[in-house]
């Protein structure tokens, strides 16, 4: 009997299976801002306004020069901590900070490689996207989708085009989306963009332009025309 069992055996050969899920590489770990968390608004040298811009939280530069804020620039309601940094020692803790963060998120490898200029009308999902130059947002919206870590990392430019927006959905925050820009930014106006934006060079947000998140520039200053900087409040316990 027993024979005849095996016999059955062999002539039924064990199924074949589909291939085994693929395995995704951990979530990423939200990079550490520090000090700079008070901050939607911070640069190396100096920072520029012209027209009525709307910030929340910390409005400040590590250099000597911030223009335009005498009855132009004004503080929302929310977070509590608010107010202009001119060369205080919480402003020059946060640029310590934003150098040590953009480093950090400059030195991870292993992205995605995103090997063409316009990433309008896509879809992206919690990851890290290393552009092979630079990034732009034009001609469709830009989707973020899922709770989680987003880093993109360009060694060039970031522009977003006039009157295209940077939309969330599926639980992403704002406070979890990363632009490392190698270069200088530049929001065109009417435009929406969401996240921390840490640019090697300066960054220009034209009129009307606006970003949920911050705009942090590293080597050169930043400057604003009538715009609305919120803060991301899920960073708010800062």
């Amino acid at each position: 009997m027993a024979a005849a069992c095996n016999a059955e055996a062999d002539a039924f050969p064990p199924p074949m299976y589909a291939d085994p899920p693929p395995i995704y590489p951990p979530p990423l770990a939200k990079p550490d801002i520090g000090t700079a968390a008070l901050f939607t608004v911070h640069s190396s040298n100096a920072v520029t306004n012209t027209g009525f811009t709307t910030v929340g939280g910390c409005y400040g530069t590590a250099g000597t020069s911030m223009t335009g804020t005498e009855g132009l620039v004004e503080f929302s309601a929310l977070p509590v901590i608010q107010g202009f940094e001119l060369t205080t020692t919480r402003a020059q803790s946060a640029w310590s900070d934003i150098k040590i963060a953009n480093d950090y998120v400059a030195g991870l490898v292993g992205g995605e490689l995103i090997n063409h200029v316009n990433i309008g009308g896509e879809t992206y999902y919690p990851g890290l996207y290393t552009a092979a130059g630079a990034l732009e947002v034009s001609g469709s919206d830009l989707t973020l989708s899922g709770d989680g870590v987003f880093i993109f990392q360009t060694p060039s430019t970031l522009m977003v085009a006039s009157g295209i927006k940077m939309t969330l959905s599926n639980g992403a925050q704002a406070c979890n989306v990363f632009w490392q820009v190698g270069s200088n930014a530049v929001f065109y106006p009417m435009s929406e963009t969401v996240g921390n934006v840490l640019a090697a060079a300066g960054i220009a947000m034209q009129s009307g332009a606006k970003v949920t998140g911050r705009v942090f520039g590293l080597n050169a200053a930043v400057t604003l025309i009538s715009n609305k900087i919120v803060f991301p409040f899920a960073d708010e316990s800062m």
